[in-house]
């Protein structure tokens, strides 16, 4: 399992009474196994708010296309009445780290692949910066905090 940390770029500054955001700093969860790999996401804000959550406290509100895809999913069943934020991924980022979500007319897409139907792009994740803690299955840290580096 290996915790991907990165500063995504908003498309626009995110003004509050806290102060101004350029960025939004995500955590992405990467867990590969014999019968295959998936990708997860705390959308945690990078201080503590108005809750006890933040991306630090994760690793011991703006999604990418990891939660984003969950969204969508969610979003597609039967009866599911109140999803949460579905819109484009260019409302947000100038650069998502999945392939992008597209508004048509007022729909978006419910991604094919499998899993979550979205691929994390690796090059993205190595140009914006993105550091890896990796660790083991117990929860114990092996090998520290690297640089993200594409490796396929």
């Amino acid at each position: 399992m290996s915790l991907v940390r990165v500063a995504m770029p908003l498309v626009r500054p995110f003004r509050t009474s806290f102060g101004v955001q350029e960025a939004r700093d995500v955590l992405l969860v990467h867990v590969v196994a014999d019968v295959g790999e998936g990708w997860g996401e705390c959308a945690a804000h990078a201080e503590p708010f108005y809750n006890d959550e933040f991306t630090e406290s994760a690793t011991l509100m703006l999604e990418t296309g990891v939660e984003r895809a969950a969204n969508v999913a969610l979003a597609s069943l039967p009866g599911f009445t109140f999803p949460a934020d579905i819109s484009a991924s260019e409302r947000y980022w100038r650069r998502d780290i999945t392939e992008p979500f597209v508004l048509d007319g007022s729909t978006i897409a419910v991604p094919a692949g499998p899993g979550l139907g979205v691929t994390v792009d690796r090059g993205a994740l190595a140009d914006l910066g993105a550091t890896v803690r990796t660790s083991t299955i117990d929860g114990r840290t092996s090998g520290g905090t690297r640089p993200f580096q594409e490796t396929r």
